[in-house]
């Protein structure tokens, strides 16, 4: 069997599972946010979701990117902090919604 480093243990089936956080595999923030620019035209783009962008200015739209950095960053173990809109918030469906979109996009 091959020699496992420090941060990396094998699984059951001979896969590597590393100790560093998505985040750090990803290769961190700047990573991010280049997948996010590439993947928001798509997004905005969408049938379901283009509507959420119809209507906002500049501001608002750097804004939501910067939401969704913030999101996936915290979501993959990194250091950026996102609170999950509350139940009644009208923005808490659109974000589901554009997190199962992105998913789908990767």
């Amino acid at each position: 069997m091959a020699s496992q480093s420090e941060d990396k243990q094998f699984g059951t089936e001979g896969v590597e599972i590393s100790d560093k956080s998505l985040y750090e595999r990803f290769g961190g923030y700047d990573v991010i946010v280049v997948a996010v620019d590439e993947i928001l035209p798509r997004l905005m783009n969408d049938s379901q979701l283009g509507r959420f962008w119809q209507n906002r200015g500049r501001d608002g739209i750097a804004r939501e990117c910067q939401l969704l950095i913030d999101y996936l960053c915290n979501a993959a173990g990194g250091p950026m902090y996102y609170t999950i809109p509350g139940s009644n918030d009208p923005n808490r469906n659109v974000a589901r919604a554009c997190m199962e979109k992105l998913a789908a996009q990767l």
